[in-house]
Formats: structure tokens, C-alpha cells, sequence
């Protein structure tokens, strides 16, 4: 049986409620079952709109013919599905924060004068929130704004490179559980690393089971992949060996952006002449300082792309059947 998850939409109120039932394919088989046919012909699923469904309630009373909107089924690994909520979850904290402090600055704008705090503009007091005793004047007001909107976004791209490595962690774990599982070879001696990792019998028997002695075995390659220095290498080597198409273009844009995670942690943000021959488009702007312009257009584009390349990863995935059993 395929380890692979589907996404099911019944008849519910709204396309937003039905998002929400993800279901793997072992939970829909009592509904395969029902069906002679599923095997010959894709599952598909149908979702009234609200009005619609309204009638169906009242036994279709007003006998006007229904026509429920037809959802094709989608495929993706159970490290997609995962993925995919924290991404959600992300983008989520991400646009309620930057309207938040659009409201915030605003609001302060609106009520700045010498004698004003930010603290008490936004409705608070000094003794709660001491670090907003800034004066509500606009050099202030902007510079202290300014500086949250760095920080919150600097955090969702580093939370995005979080997101991918266990994304790809996860999929190596999937790989090692299926017919695939040789392939975690490949990228464990595709990265040219001269030390070799070993399972004494003690550390077998202290697993105590075949599953976490594959999944232990999926960590260490998935550490020595992460041990690469170059995040474009990194890449590279697990698109390769999983032996799947990703278009050059979608592939070098993700890069980037997960690189950007890499130069505000490690260089303040700071371009080099690397990232500036990859930055050859201008999708990531800097300032005369050679640092990134570290803004909600930035991070959004980069959850939006590196999205982009796991979702193309996952249905290459997919369509090779690499996760059979």
C-alpha cells in the first residue's frame, strides 16, 4: 500500500472548512470499498456551495437540480501534508502581523505628540510594555516600527528553512519505509563526507525495532546531507539522487530564497558576491549598504517559491511512485 496521503472534500459549508479534512489513503478505504470502480477511475469528491446545500437540507424543496462543484482528488506524501500545515500556520502569523502593525502604526501616527508614548498611543502603559516608552513623535514612531517588521519577517524566513529541512527530512524517513529505501544510499555517499556512521548492536537493540532502526539510519543521512556547507549543494544532491525533474528556473529561485536565511544569520543580512551572481533577477532587493531589504514582500515570496519547489518535489514523488510499497 502507497504511504501517500489524499485530501478529501465532502459535502460542508465552505471551501475553507473542507481544506481542513485531510485524510490518508488507509482512512479512505471503507469509501474505495463502497466503490467497484475506484481502482479503474480517480476518487473524486463533491462540495455543494452554501445556498445549495441549504436546499439539499430542507429535502430540496424549492426543486431547482443541484450542481455540486467536482474536486479532483490530490496526491501527496504524508511529509507534504505536513509541511503544508506549518506553512499555513506561517503565512497565517505572517499577514495578521503585518496588518496588525499597519493598525498600530497608523494609530500611533494619528495621536503623536511630545507628550505621547507609543505605549499609551496603542492603549497601554509603560509599566506593561516599558520597551514602548519610546516618545510618539515620527522619527520614533517609524524607526521603532521599522525594526519589528525586520524582526518578524527575518523569523518567518528563518521558520521557512525550518519548515524545508523537515519536509525533507520527513520525505527520507518516507523513502527508507518504502521500495525506494537504496536511494537513501545514494545521498548518503553523494556527499563526498569522509567519515562513516555505523549501528553498533548495541545501538540496534536499543531501537528495539526494525522501524526506528530505519528511521535512525534516514536521520544520520539526512545530518550528513545537512552538514554540507552550501545550501544550493544541499539541494542539488536531493533532487538528484531521488532522480526527479524540477525546472532550472523554480529550482534556483527556492535557493535563493532559503539562502537568505543563511546570510541574516550568519552575515547580518549582508549580500556577498555568491548570493549577488545568483541574485542575477533582482527577486531579493538590497539597499546601498549591501544589506536585504528584509520586508513582508520578501518573506511572502520566499514561503510562496520554496512552496513551489516542495510541491513539485512531492508530485514528481508521486508520479514515480517512489514511496510504493
Amino acid at each position: 500500500m502507497s504511504m501517500v496521503g489524499h485530501i478529501v472534500f465532502y459535502y460542508i459549508p465552505s471551501a475553507w472548512a473542507s481544506a481542513l479534512l485531510i485524510l490518508s489513503q488507509r482512512q479512505c478505504e471503507s469509501l474505495n470499498k463502497r466503490d467497484k470502480q475506484s481502482s479503474r477511475f480517480p476518487r473524486s469528491f463533491y462540495m455543494l456551495p452554501p445556498t445549495q446545500l441549504s436546499l439539499q437540507r430542507q429535502g430540496n424543496r424549492a426543486g431547482k437540480k443541484l450542481h455540486p462543484t467536482r474536486i479532483r482528488d490530490i496526491g501527496m506524501t504524508k511529509s507534504y501534508q505536513i509541511y503544508d500545515g506549518k506553512i499555513r500556520s506561517l503565512n497565517q502569523h505572517l499577514q495578521l502581523m503585518d496588518i496588525a502593525l499597519n493598525v498600530a502604526n497608523k494609530k500611533c501616527k494619528e495621536q503623536a505628540e511630545d507628550t505621547m508614548t507609543i505605549a499609551k498611543a496603542l492603549s497601554s502603559d509603560v509599566n506593561i510594555h516599558p520597551q514602548l516608552n519610546a516618545p510618539a513623535r515620527a522619527k520614533d514612531i517609524n524607526r521603532t516600527f521599522t525594526t519589528s517588521r525586520i524582526k518578524i519577517n527575518e523569523q518567518a524566513i528563518i521558520e521557512l528553512y525550518a519548515a524545508f529541512s523537515d519536509y525533507c527530512l520527513s520525505l527520507i524517513k518516507e523513502l527508507a519505509h518504502s521500495n525506494s529505501k537504496k536511494r537513501i544510499l545514494g545521498l548518503y555517499y553523494s556527499t563526498n563526507q569522509k567519515s562513516q556512521d555505523s549501528l553498533s548492536y548495541k545501538d540496534i537493540l536499543d531501537l528495539g525495532s526494525y522501524d526506528n532502526v530505519i528511521n535512525e539510519i534516514a536521520s544520520k543521512v539526512f545530518r550528513r546531507i545537512e552538514n554540507i556547507k552550501s545550501t544550493t549543494f544541499q539541494v542539488e544532491v536531493f533532487i538528484k539522487n531521488l532522480g526527479i525533474d524540477v525546472p532550472g528556473d523554480l529550482k534556483n529561485d527556492a535557493i535563493l530564497y532559503l539562502v537568505v536565511r543563511h546570510l541574516i544569520i550568519h552575515n547580518n543580512s549582508k549580500v556577498d558576491d555568491d548570493f549577488n551572481g545568483k541574485n542575477k533577477k533582482g527577486l531579493v532587493e538590497t539597499n546601498a549598504n549591501g544589506k536585504i531589504k528584509i520586508n513582508y514582500a520578501l518573506s511572502s515570496a520566499a514561503i510562496t517559491k520554496v512552496t513551489e519547489l516542495c510541491k513539485m518535489i512531492d508530485e514528481e514523488i508521486i508520479k514515480k511512485g517512489l514511496l510504493n510499497k
